[in-house]
């Protein structure tokens, strides 16, 4: 901690200080946590809702349900005074996964919507475009599969939206629906990360069980990193599934 508040520069002392507030929250040191996030609000104020995000994790860990959504209203106060476009948006977005997290449904659906309103105002269209992506893939952190895809749907049709579509894959694959699963996964459309999006999807099956599902996920994602045109994609690719092949026990 004392290190981290010695950096001179603003930026990188406030990134510092946000793996020091998640250390602490992992660690159990809600308090230590909650000090060092209003450090790092004085700094950077849309820096300080990511160590938040640990310390709603914790503190719901810990069966304090009145202190998590104190350090949700931290976060919502702190929000409000952010001024730039895709910071806010972002930071809708991380906050209604806390309210997820606490298990306040509709307030994570309400801090969505803000977001998903947010990110009309965004100028930039890469910006924006990156901006929904994250939406989507916080969205399909929290269950909310159905609108994870609409989000997606918003985005436009060229845009390769991977990291999202991974990962509403593999929340479909959590929630049994592996034939929907397979459908996203095919919607990625670069070769090296929809092979990828397969291995995501075979390693959910293996942890739950389905050795064959799995297995033949595995040979779609081989299927297709054999399309993959560059050399060190496919080295990316190919790597992701030799780790859910053995870590499954998979030949």
């Amino acid at each position: 901690m004392s290190i981290a508040a010695r950096i001179g520069d603003d930026s990188n002392r406030s990134f510092a200080l946000v793996d020091v507030a998640s250390a602490q929250a992992i660690s159990g040191d809600i308090r230590g946590a909650l000090d060092t996030a209003q450090t790092i609000e004085s700094i950077r104020v849309h820096h300080s809702i990511w160590p938040l995000s640990d310390i709603v994790r914790a503190q719901m860990e810990r069966g304090d349900a009145a202190g998590a959504a104190q350090s949700i209203g931290t976060a919502m106060r702190a929000a409000s005074r952010i001024a730039e476009e895709g910071d806010r948006t972002n930071a809708f977005a991380n906050i209604a996964a806390m309210q997820a997290e606490a298990g306040d449904t509709i307030g994570a659906a309400n801090s969505f919507n803000r977001a998903l309103q947010l990110v009309q105002r965004i100028a930039d269209p890469s910006e924006r475009n990156f901006a929904l992506e994250k939406i989507a893939w916080t969205q399909a952190g929290t269950g909310d599969i159905a609108g994870a895809l609409a989000t997606v749907r918003r985005l436009p049709a060229d845009y390769n939206a991977w990291w999202a579509l991974k990962t509403i894959a593999e929340a479909q694959a959590r929630a049994g629906d592996t034939s929907g699963a397979s459908a996203t996964a095919q919607r990625v459309l670069d070769a090296q990360y929809r092979a990828q999006s397969f291995a995501g999807i075979a390693e959910v099956q293996m942890k739950a069980g389905d050795t064959l599902g799995a297995a033949r996920l595995i040979v779609e994602a081989l299927t297709t990193a054999e399309h993959i045109g560059d050399y060190d994609d496919s080295i990316w690719a190919y790597t992701a599934i030799a780790r859910v092949q053995l870590e499954g026990g998979t030949p």
